[in-house]
């Protein structure tokens, strides 16, 4: 299960994900381009997938690199990882205790 994200990208800079059933919901007004499909492939990305640049919007080309700190849990054990975009085929585990602010 993915417990978080964080990013100095990230408006609020994490992202903190339930047990269970997890909705990203828009504004009420219907407003546009506020970040649901840009989670959904930074989401894709912590998983290893690779729509991030792959994706029309190159995200990339307009931000730069990003670095993607996240939590995984399986079996009731969490472990924190981080993924960038400058190495995209690189993941670096880190140790627990070792593991600085953001995570």
């Amino acid at each position: 299960m993915l417990t978080y994200i964080s990013s100095p990208n990230i408006v609020d800079g994490r992202i903190d994900f339930d047990e269970g059933l997890n909705v990203v919901l828009g504004s009420n007004t219907g407003t546009n381009s506020i970040g649901k499909s840009s989670l959904l492939l930074l989401i894709d990305f912590a998983f290893g997938g690779d729509s991030f640049f792959k994706s029309e919007a190159n995200f990339v080309n307009f931000i730069g690199d990003i670095e993607l700190t996240f939590g995984l849990k399986f079996n009731s054990i969490e472990n924190q990882y981080k993924r960038s975009t400058k190495s995209p085929e690189m993941l670096k585990k880190l140790v627990k205790g070792n593991c600085k602010k953001e995570c």
